[in-house]
């Protein structure tokens, strides 16, 4: 929760945290094993604070964007759990995915 302040400048509540998956990526020098959530509700106004880039897409368009390889694995598994879309675009599990953007998707690392 601190890197949320720190990064983008928004504040939630732990209870709004629902983790989805591990990073697990082996560098050269260590091996980083990283916890990754989902955060559906906060306050404040998500804006990059460090100097990044910060722009609003849906789940299924992640895999476009330049990422650190520990996060490529999580491109998939972040687009199913947010819209119900498999990384090759398909339907995964029942029902229709949502189409529709929301000002509340972001993944950050």
């Amino acid at each position: 929760m601190r890197e949320l302040q720190e990064e983008l400048g928004i504040e939630t509540a732990t209870s709004c945290l629902a983790p989805i998956a591990f990073a697990s990526h082996g560098y050269e020098k260590f091996h980083l094993l990283m916890p990754v959530f989902a955060c559906r509700k906060w306050t404040g106004v998500p804006r990059p604070r460090e100097g990044q880039a910060l722009k609003w897409v849906m789940p299924g368009e992640l895999g476009r964007f330049p990422m650190p390889p520990a996060d490529l694995p999580l491109v998939g598994c972040c687009a199913t759990f947010y819209d119900g879309t498999s990384y090759d675009g398909t339907s995964a599990g029942s029902g229709s995915p949502s189409r529709q953007p929301s000002s509340r998707r972001k993944m950050t690392a």
